[in-house]
């Protein structure tokens, strides 16, 4: 596990309210999802736009223009979808650029909510599992989705098929997740569905959340 470091603050962080981590496949739903937790009541917070603002740090950006240079914008920054397109074609790559980033975004992360009292916490993980972050929470969520619908809301996106196909290859099996999580929601309903699914999940969480000393 590469977090281990950050157990004792999440630790602390639970004694005083819920954490829950948030996962899916792309296409699953899973930031609709976590859009529908923040309208309940939530503290919702999502590492994908963590690690967006980890990337604007030019002292972050140093480093693995550093080592890939090629991913300059022209400008000190990096240019996000040459980065996207280098980690999904170089495994190396990936782990050096997750092992700048990830614990960044986890940092900033306990920083947000380590002064939240009584909140029901969701953090919305797409690497929860490969990273072992599921580790850290009190609770782990997984939105799935079959695969024609993942590809028809891609696709909807205005990603080709052969690009969403190929995403989808690159990701863990939904069976691999289902095994792993405390709870798992099927999104291949409409929004509507969605939506009545995670009202009944907030409903439960509320119950879960530690009780006032």
């Amino acid at each position: 596990m590469r977090f281990n470091r950050y157990k004792k603050n999440f630790l602390n962080i639970s004694k005083k309210n819920l954490v829950v981590g948030l996962s899916g496949t792309i296409g699953s739903g899973k930031s609709t999802a976590l859009k529908f937790l923040n309208n309940y009541g939530c503290i919702t917070l999502s590492s994908d736009e963590k690690s967006r603002l980890v990337l604007t740090n030019k002292k972050n950006c140093d480093r693995i223009l550093s080592r890939y240079p090629e991913l300059s914008d022209q400008g000190k920054a990096i240019d996000r979808k040459k980065l996207a397109k280098l980690i999904f074609n170089d495994k190396k790559a990936k782990q050096f650029v997750e092992d700048v980033i990830h614990p960044l975004v986890v940092e900033s992360i306990v920083l947000d909510i380590s002064k939240l009292n009584d909140s029901i916490i969701v953090i919305e993980v797409p690497l929860m599992f490969e990273t072992g972050f599921d580790e850290l929470v009190d609770l782990s969520v997984v939105i799935t989705a079959d695969r024609k619908n993942i590809l028809n809301r891609l696709l909807r996106r205005g990603m080709s098929k052969k690009d969403a196909e190929r995403r989808l290859l690159n990701q863990l099996s939904d069976s691999f997740k289902i095994d792993r999580s405390d709870v798992v929601i099927a999104n291949n309903g409409d929004i509507d569905e969605l939506e009545s699914d995670i009202k009944m999940l907030y409903e439960a969480l509320i119950k879960l959340k530690p009780k006032k000393e």
